[in-house]
């Protein structure tokens, strides 16, 4: 198993990874490439309906009412990505996509040291100030490995995010705010929520790309 930089400690004292984030990923270009196809892909129309799932193509798109509480958009590629990840790309709309999923697999394997890190599922979530996001786990296993190599990924794809408007992601260890361009990271072993947006702008949307992978 190799060395992972963010770490605590089990009830054995045993040393993993729990969440990790860095910023200024993507180069400006490359950012403002993937903001605009992002916003491109965004279908307004189910910001405020209580679900509505769209297939076609292998591309979901829904949202949910969950103890009355409207749920952030996701949008998925109903596949699992090639090496290349075109066939993710071209489901999402995303020419950028692929440069993006190889800069977030080398900042895995360069700041966190993990081994052949293999993506799995693929998505594009949007969050208005109107949405919410409860405590939950992830599912635990991705790519048939145990839970101590599965790891979630967020990229942050938003222009700007103020200290003061809240939306940070929050784990029972500590809270990161969503800002621009940052990468976080976090084992699929941590229940976490997001903390309510506070801005009052309606259609400004707190989104990310969001990947999940496993290591050897």
């Amino acid at each position: 198993m190799a060395k992972r930089t963010i770490t605590s400690k089990d009830d054995a004292g045993i040393k993993k990874i729990m969440y990790w984030y860095g910023d200024d990923i993507l180069p400006k270009s490359l950012f403002d490439s993937f903001h605009k196809e992002m916003l491109k892909r965004f279908n307004p129309k189910l910001r405020f309906e209580e679900s509505v799932i769209q297939e076609g193509l292998n591309l979901f798109q829904a949202q949910e009412l969950i103890n009355g509480n409207i749920q952030a958009i996701r949008i998925r590629a109903g596949e699992t990505p090639t090496d290349d990840y075109l066939n993710v790309a071209s489901i999402l709309g995303s020419k950028s996509l692929p440069e993006v999923m190889t800069t977030i697999k080398k900042c895995l394997t360069e700041k966190l040291n993990f081994v052949t890190p293999v993506a799995h599922g693929t998505w594009f979530q949007y969050m208005s100030n109107k949405q919410q996001v409860g405590k939950h786990f992830d599912n635990p296993n991705v790519n048939c490995k145990p839970i101590d190599q599965s790891f979630s990924a967020f990229l942050y794809m938003h222009q700007t995010w103020e200290d003061n408007w809240g939306g940070e992601l929050c784990f029972n260890s500590g809270t990161v705010l969503p800002k621009s361009n940052r990468l976080i990271v976090y084992s699929r072993e941590e229940e976490h929520w997001v903390n309510e947006i506070k801005h009052t702008l309606d259609d400004y949307q707190r989104m990310f790309v969001a990947t999940s992978w496993s290591t050897d």
